[in-house]
């Protein structure tokens, strides 16, 4: 079931990029993805927790599905190649890496009080959707 989901957000996603700018596109699914990671440490119940963390797997699809068409409009197909190596390198290396150690860190320091990392998470998403929304065309 979750396969078939995933499609549909993915043609959803694709689709508006067609008549939104890819920034606005999936500058929205982030703002959803940081106000589920601010809510998320104050359940307890399973089935909250995993509507919630439907919001994050979105923000998520949306990142590698607006991606694409984002950097195109942004630079342009004969720079495609570079930038969009550049931002997944920059999200696969930084994020990848540091985010899971940083998170283990503030665990141990913190005594296992998951409401810090994931206020943190929250915070640096809504700042990376906010940012995105003010990306623009370069001007050739």
């Amino acid at each position: 079931m979750p396969f078939f989901a995933n499609k549909k957000i993915i043609f959803i996603l694709g689709c508006l990029t067609i008549f939104f700018p890819g920034a606005f596109v999936f500058g929205f699914p982030g703002v959803m993805a940081s106000v589920a990671y601010f809510l998320m440490p104050w359940f307890t119940h399973l089935y909250v927790i995993s509507f919630l963390a439907c919001f994050i797997g979105l923000a998520f699809g949306g990142l590698f599905t607006v991606s694409a068409p984002l950097v195109t409009e942004v630079f342009g197909l004969e720079n495609f190649g570079i930038a969009f190596g550049m931002v997944f390198t920059a999200y696969g290396f930084f994020a990848g890496f540091l985010g899971p150690w940083l998170s283990g860190m503030i665990l141990d320091i913190s005594g296992s009080n998951f409401t810090i990392v994931f206020s943190l998470f929250a915070v640096f998403y809504l700042i990376s959707a906010l940012l995105i929304l003010k990306v623009k065309k370069v001007k050739t």
